[in-house]
This record gives structure tokens, C-alpha cells and sequence, in this order.
């Protein structure tokens, strides 16, 4: 049967293609202006937290409120984005590190982390940014379990070399320093010597606000970087 017999036969069906046709215009449309929404209301919270580490300073509660909102209004538009979940992960930390007084709050800031961490990395299994918030949530609420196990040996096999990852495992790895087994530790003290390699100021932060660098060199493999590190324990 030929194209011009089969609409004889079908004379609705030019209609309904076009129909369809619009239909899914509209749709690409309506997802295109979602994105262009989350994005451009995102772009406000990732700003402030560009300028408070820039500064190196905690935000004022009002900006955090409102970087908060941003963000919420923009996982609002595009629910199903995992990096909107990053950056809102990113603003609760801040709440939690502003919250060390009360620790009600201060857990509550955190769980939020973990929730948050836990959906970004069911969409991006090998995002290691995700998988070390997960990480260092379960460490500040005294999770010591697979999960953690899991969330630490994951951001280290996905970013082993980046900067924030290796700031963020170093945290995490202080944090339950006592509690870890051997596989953890090592997990651990390898990421910090490669931190120490390319992101030392960092590192050797971390590691003294913990009071632990003594600790930590007894298991750093010895050589010039870690002599230097070591011998002003």
C-alpha cells in the first residue's frame, strides 16, 4: 500500500502525527527550560560558595539561608539532578560547621549530607566528590560500618589526585582515626601521602587540627616528602 493510500485510508492520521509531533516539541521545550531554571538560580548558591572559600571564611547565617533557598528553589526545578545535590550537600557542611554548639542541629545539618550524598551517588556511581561527603558524614555521626568502608574506598579509587577529595578523606579518616582496620587505614594513609605529595598546606591542616601527625607518620612510608612532614611532628 502506497504513502497516498494509506492516509486515503487513515485521513486522521496527518493530524496525529502532528499532533505527536507538537506534543514532543513541547516536552523537549518544557525539560530545556527546567534546566536553563535550575541552572540559573543554582548558579547564585555555587557563587557564594566560590566566594566564602575563596575568603576562607564561615558564611554569615543570612547568606547561607539564602544560598539554602537557592538551591532548594532550583532542586525544585530539576529534582533529578545529582550536581544540585552536590552543591546543596556542600551549603548543609557549612551549616553543620556552624553548628558545632549544638549538637542537635549540628547532626541534623549532617544526616542532611548523608541523605544528600546517598541520592547523588546512585546517579553518579563513580563521582568521587559525592562518595567523600558520604564518607565524611558517616564519619561525624559515628557510622563506622560498610557503608563508610565503601564510601571511603570509592572516592579514593574515583579521585585519587583530586585536591578536595583528598582534604575531605583526610577528615573523614581523622575522625574515626581509632576505629579504623587495616584496610581502612591504609585507605586512609595512602590518600594523605598523596596529599601531601600535591596538596599539602591542606593535608597537614587536617591532620594537626586532629593532633594526629605523629600518628599518622608511623605508617607513611619513609622518604623526603614524609621526612619533612614528620620530623615537625
Amino acid at each position: 500500500m502506497t504513502e497516498a493510500a494509506i492516509r486515503r485510508s487513515n485521513p486522521a492520521l496527518p493530524k496525529l502525527l502532528a499532533g505527536a509531533v507538537i506534543v514532543l516539541c513541547l516536552v523537549l521545550v518544557w525539560q530545556l527550560f527546567r534546566v536553563m531554571m535550575a541552572d540559573l538560580i543554582a548558579y547564585r548558591a555555587e557563587y557564594a560558595i566560590e566566594q566564602w572559600q575563596q575568603q576562607k571564611i564561615s558564611p554569615p547565617e543570612a547568606e547561607l539561608d539564602q544560598s539554602l533557598a537557592d538551591i532548594d528553589s532550583a532542586i525544585s526545578w530539576q529534582p533529578e539532578n545529582p550536581e544540585l545535590l552536590d552543591v546543596k550537600s556542600q551549603l548543609m557542611l557549612y551549616r553543620a560547621y556552624g553548628s558545632f554548639a549544638d549538637s542537635e542541629r549540628f547532626k541534623a545539618s549532617v544526616f542532611s549530607v548523608l541523605e544528600l550524598s546517598r541520592l547523588s551517588v546512585q546517579q553518579r556511581p563513580r563521582w568521587p566528590y559525592s562518595w567523600a561527603n558520604l564518607a565524611l558524614a558517616k564519619a561525624y555521626l559515628n557510622q563506622n560500618d560498610p557503608e563508610y568502608a565503601a564510601a571511603m574506598a570509592n572516592a579514593a579509587r574515583f579521585g585519587p589526585w583530586e585536591p578536595s577529595v583528598q582534604s575531605t578523606l583526610t577528615e573523614a579518616g581523622m575522625v574515626q582515626w581509632g576505629g579504623l582496620d587495616k584496610s581502612l587505614r591504609k585507605t586512609v594513609v595512602d590518600n594523605i601521602y598523596r596529599g601531601l605529595l600535591r596538596n599539602s598546606v591542606a593535608i597537614k591542616a587536617v591532620v594537626d587540627r586532629h593532633r594526629k601527625r605523629f600518628l599518622v607518620c608511623a605508617y607513611l612510608p619513609v622518604d623526603k616528602q614524609t621526612e619533612k612532614f614528620c620530623l615537625r611532628s
